[in-house]
């Protein structure tokens, strides 16, 4: 994990960066993907050079951090309502490709140091599976006798109760029926 950044680790970043999302909007810096893929011979040793000092830095440099928020309405939404508006981060590329570095570095140790409960934002997991742990580990049958969510709330009411405080109501009720057809 300490070894220092290589060129082949900076080229595989950005091809990964073309190959998500190839129009992805340049940050502020102003770079997009295909400008760097094209000057990247050019720079990518100053650019390695670069990311391997930021290692021993105290803080980044101020070009890397700004980020520009946008707000983008949504196709054939009125625009005099907050929520038919997407919130768009504009991080400068180079900070972008960094971040695609470390985070490479830290996918094959991932399963290790996180753990199995978190599902969100973790490839090959989903929030689904903590439902169906958590809707397997509820009997079938309802209880001979009481137990904390036996006598007052159903299971249906547990689960929405438990999902309604993790996310809003109109995601929860869209989650719920999403799952109630799988």
């Amino acid at each position: 994990m300490d070894k220092p950044f290589t060129t082949e680790e900076l080229q595989n970043a950005l091809k990964q960066q073309l190959q998500s999302n190839p129009n992805l909007s340049p940050g502020r810096d102003g770079f997009s993907l295909p400008f760097l893929k094209a000057i990247l011979p050019q720079i990518e040793k100053q650019l390695v050079t670069t990311f391997n000092n930021l290692t021993t830095a105290t803080d980044l440099p101020q070009q890397m951090k700004p980020v520009i928020l946008k707000f983008i309405p949504k196709p054939g939404k009125p625009t005099n309502n907050i929520n038919n508006y997407r919130p768009i981060a504009l991080i400068p590329t180079i900070s972008r490709l960094l971040s695609k570095i470390i985070a490479n570095r830290l996918q094959p140790i991932l399963d290790c140091i996180i753990s199995q409960d978190q599902q969100g934002f973790i490839i090959n997991r989903s929030l689904h599976y903590n439902y169906k742990d958590f809707n397997n580990s509820l009997p079938s049958k309802p209880p001979t006798s009481p137990t904390p969510y036996s006598n007052s709330i159903s299971r249906r009411h547990l689960i929405e109760s438990i999902i309604n405080t993790c996310i809003s109501n109109s995601q929860a009720s869209t989650f719920l029926k999403a799952l109630s057809t799988s």
